[in-house]
C-alpha cells in the first residue's frame, strides 16, 4: 500500500496491540493505529470517520463487543469491523459476525490477520464502487427508463462476484427489464439480487468465462448459444459500463432456428433422394456384376485363369459398393469419419470413367494427370463426391451457356504445386513444400460476380426449383476444408470457371514400413470366439482364421456366446463381436463377458460402428474394431495385433 493503512484499534491491553501492529507489518501492510479503550474514546473516533478498518478486542473490561459494534454500524457502516477475539470467545465473535461484523480473527492464530484485513478491505471497496454505479445508475433511471421498460430484447445488469484470491466465481444479477422477465419466464422482484449460479438452476452460473472476460477486459462478444434450463436458443450481445459489470442484451430466436431446422431437413431429404437415385443405379450394375460373374466363375471353374478373373472382377464391385455405402452414410452424416491413404490418380481415373455416362455427346471430358503423385490423407468416398459435384456443375454450366449453344469442354488436372505463402496458413504447411493441386476448368456459363460470394453456402442455387439443391458446393466446401485445403474459383462470364483445390500430401513412407512390418502375420494356435449372426460370415471367418493356424468356435449371438465363453474361458484368447445381432448386440456381449473375465480381448467386425455408446465404448476400452467388407490381410493382421497387444 503506498498511502499507510489508517487503522482504530479498540484494545485495553498494550501487549496485545502491539502484537496486532506486528502481525500487520510481517504481512508488508504499512499503517498507522489509533488505540482506544473506552466507549467514549471509541464513539469519538468513530464519528471522525478518518480511518480505513476497526479492530476491536474480545472482549472488553469497560463493555460487550456487540457495542462498538452498533456504534460502527450505525455512524460509521462503509468501515469494516473485524474482531480479534481469544480462542475461549470464539463462539462471542461468531455472534458478533451475525450482528454485522465484517469477520474475526482469533488471536491464537494472527497469522491470519493480513488476509482478513486484505480481504475486508477489498469488500469495502467492491461494496462502496457498488454503490457508486447503483446511485449512478438511480440518478440516470429517468433518463433511460423508457428505454429499457420499453425494449423487446431482454437486458441484464450484472456485476462479478468474487471469491478470496480475486478470482471470478459468480455474477449477481443487479437489474432486468420487463422482456427479460417475458424471455424467460423469471420474475423480475426474483432475479434481481439473485446469483446466477442459483437462479438459473445450472448449478454453474451460465457463460461465467464469457461474461466475465467482458467484465474484466471491456471487450464486448456476440454469440448465439441453446441454453439448457430455459430450453430456448438466443442471441445474445455483451458489453462492460463500467469494470467489473456487464450487461447482456439478448432476443429469443427459438422459433427461427426451430424452421431453420424444418428447412435444413426438408432440403436434405430433398438432396438425399437426388442421391439415392442415383446410388441404386450403381447398386443395380454391382449386383448384376457379382451375380454374373458369379455364374461364369461355376461355369468355368476348371479354367484357373478365368476363375482368377471373375473373382477379381466380383471382389471390385464388392469394393465399389462398399465405398458407395460409405457415401450415403457420409451424406447422411452417421458415419465416423476413417483417414487413410488416397491415390488421387487413381480417384481421378474413377471420376472420369464414371461422370462419362452423365455427360452428353456435345460435353467432352478431358483429363490429364502428372505420373507420381503423392496420395492424401483423407477420406476416398468425399473426395469423390467432391469432384462429381464439381464436374456435374460443370456439365451444367455448359449447357445453359449460350454463346456455345451447350457444346463445351470439362477439363480436371491433377498436378504437384508449390505452397506459397498465401496458402502455407490454410495448408498448415510451410511456404516452399510440396501439395497436391486438383484444377477443373470449364467453358461454362460463369459466375455472375454479385453471386461469387455466395456459391458455397449451404441451399444457395441458380437452378430452378427441382433442379438443384444447393448443396452441392457447399458440400464440396465442407469436404475440403475438412482435408485441410481449401477451394479457389476464378470467373468469367460467358468463358467458363475454374476451380481450384489444394490439399497436403501424404508421406508413404512411414506407413510403408509399419506395412511391411506386418506383412507376414504369423500362425499361432491359440482359440478364437467368433461370434456373428450371419451363417455365411460365420463360415468365410472360421475358414479364414483356421487358414492361418487358429482354433476356431463360433456362437451366432451374444446369449450363446457367453455360455460358449463361461465354458472355455481358460482357453478362449479373442473374442470376434458382430456389432448389431439378436437377443444381445455386440457391445453388451462386450460388458457381460468383462464381467466374467475383466482381462478379456476382444475386437468387433462390423459394418457399422456410428453407434454413440459403442464409440465410446471403441474409445474407453482402446478397442480395435474391422469394418465390413475387409481384406482378408488387414482381418489376420488385426487379430494377431490385438492377441500381441500387452504381450
Amino acid at each position: 500500500m503506498d498511502t499507510p493503512l489508517r487503522i482504530l484499534h479498540l484494545e485495553g491491553n498494550v501487549m496485545d496491540a502491539g502484537l496486532v501492529s506486528l502481525a500487520l507489518q510481517r504481512e508488508g501492510i504499512q499503517h498507522t493505529m489509533s488505540r482506544v479503550n473506552t466507549r467514549e474514546e471509541f464513539s469519538a473516533a468513530v464519528h471522525a470517520g478518518t480511518y480505513d478498518i476497526i479492530l476491536a478486542d474480545a472482549p472488553l473490561p469497560a463493555f460487550d463487543s456487540p457495542s462498538p459494534l452498533q456504534i460502527a454500524t450505525v455512524n460509521a457502516p462503509h468501515i469494516p469491523f473485524v474482531i480479534i477475539a481469544d480462542i475461549s470467545c470464539e463462539e462471542r465473535a461468531i455472534e458478533a459476525l451475525q450482528s454485522g461484523a465484517t469477520d474475526y480473527v482469533l488471536k491464537q492464530r494472527l497469522d491470519r490477520l493480513g488476509p482478513v484485513v486484505h480481504r475486508a478491505l477489498r469488500e469495502a471497496r467492491d461494496r462502496r464502487e457498488r454503490q457508486e454505479v447503483e446511485t449512478a445508475l438511480r440518478q440516470n433511471e429517468e433518463k433511460f427508463h423508457s428505454l429499457f421498460q420499453n425494449m423487446q430484447e431482454g437486458v441484464a445488469l450484472s456485476d462479478l462476484v468474487y471469491d478470496r484470491d480475486g478470482k471470478p466465481v459468480d455474477y449477481r444479477i443487479v437489474d432486468v427489464n420487463p422482456a427479460y422477465c417475458r424471455h424467460t419466464g423469471i420474475p423480475g422482484e426474483r432475479a434481481i439480487g439473485s446469483m446466477a449460479g442459483a437462479l438459473y438452476g445450472a448449478g454453474l452460473p451460465p457463460y461465467l468465462d464469457i461474461f466475465a472476460k467482458v467484465a474484466l477486459t471491456g471487450e464486448p462478444v456476440h454469440f448465439e448459444s441453446y441454453f439448457a434450463p430455459l430450453g430456448k436458443h438466443f442471441r445474445i450481445s455483451v458489453f462492460s459500463p463500467r469494470h467489473g459489470w456487464f450487461a447482456t442484451i439478448f432476443e429469443d430466436i427459438t422459433e427461427r432456428m426451430l424452421m431453420q431446422g424444418r428447412l435444413l431437413r426438408a432440403q436434405r431429404m430433398e438432396g438425399m433422394a437426388t442421391v439415392v437415385g442415383g446410388i441404386v443405379h450403381e447398386f443395380s450394375d454391382i449386383l448384376n456384376n457379382v451375380l454374373g460373374f458369379n455364374t461364369l466363375t461355376r461355369k468355368y471353374a476348371h479354367d484357373r485363369e478365368k476363375s482368377l478373373k471373375y473373382s477379381q472382377a466380383i471382389e471390385k464391385s464388392v469394393l465399389r459398393g462398399d465405398e458407395i455405402t460409405q457415401r450415403l452414410l457420409a451424406f447422411a452424416r452417421v458415419e465416423n469419419r476413417a483417414l487413410e491413404p488416397v491415390d488421387i490418380a487413381g480417384l481421378v481415373e474413377e471420376v472420369a470413367n464414371r461422370i462419362q455416362r452423365e455427360f452428353p455427346a456435345n460435353v467432352i471430358l478431358l483429363k490429364r494427370i502428372d505420373p507420381g503423385l503423392p496420395p492424401v490423407l483423407g477420406v476416398r468416398t468425399e473426395l469423390f463426391e467432391a469432384a462429381m459435384n464439381l464436374c456435374l456443375n460443370a456439365r451444367d454450366a455448359i449447357l445453359q451457356n449460350p454463346t456455345t449453344g451447350g457444346h463445351g469442354t470439362v477439363t480436371i488436372d491433377a498436378e504437384r504445386a508449390v505452397v506459397t505463402d498465401e496458402l502455407a496458413s490454410t495448408l498448415m504447411l510451410r511456404a516452399g513444400s510440396v501439395c497436391l493441386l486438383l484444377r477443373f476448368a470449364d467453358t461454362g456459363i460463369g459466375i455472375r460476380e454479385e453471386i461469387a460470394d455466395r456459391i458455397f453456402d449451404p441451399f444457395f442455387t441458380t437452378k430452378e426449383p427441382g433442379h438443384g439443391t444447393g448443396l452441392g458446393l457447399s458440400i464440396v466446401y465442407t469436404v475440403v476444408r475438412g482435408h485441410h485445403g481449401t477451394i479457389t474459383v476464378d470467373s468469367t462470364v460467358g468463358r467458363g470457371s475454374t476451380f481450384r483445390i489444394y490439399l497436403p500430401v501424404f508421406d508413404l513412407t512411414r506407413e510403408q514400413t509399419l506395412q511391411n512390418g506386418n506383412a507376414k502375420v504369423p500362425a499361432a494356435a491359440e482359440l478364437v470366439l467368433l461370434v456373428d449372426d450371419e451363417q455365411p460370415m460365420l463360415e468365410f471367418g472360421r475358414d479364414i482364421l483356421a487358414d492361418h493356424g487358429y482354433r476356431v468356435i463360433t456362437a451366432t449371438n451374444g446369449v450363446e456366446a457367453i455360455a460358449l465363453y463361461r465354458e472355455h474361458a481358460k482357453d478362449v484368447a479373442l473374442v470376434i463381436l458382430d456389432l448389431i445381432m439378436p437377443r444381445m448386440d455386440g457391445g453388451q456381449t462386450y460388458i457381460e463377458l468383462k464381467k466374467i473375465n475383466k482381462s478379456v480381448k476382444a475386437m468387433f467386425c462390423t459394418g457399422y460402428t456410428s453407434d454413440e455408446v459403442i464409440s465410446s465404448l471403441l474409445q474407453e476400452e482402446h478397442l480395435r474394431a474391422v469394418r465390413k467388407p475387409f481384406q482378408i490381410e488387414e482381418f489376420v493382421g488385426t487379430v494377431r495385433a490385438v492377441l500381441d497387444d500387452g504381450q
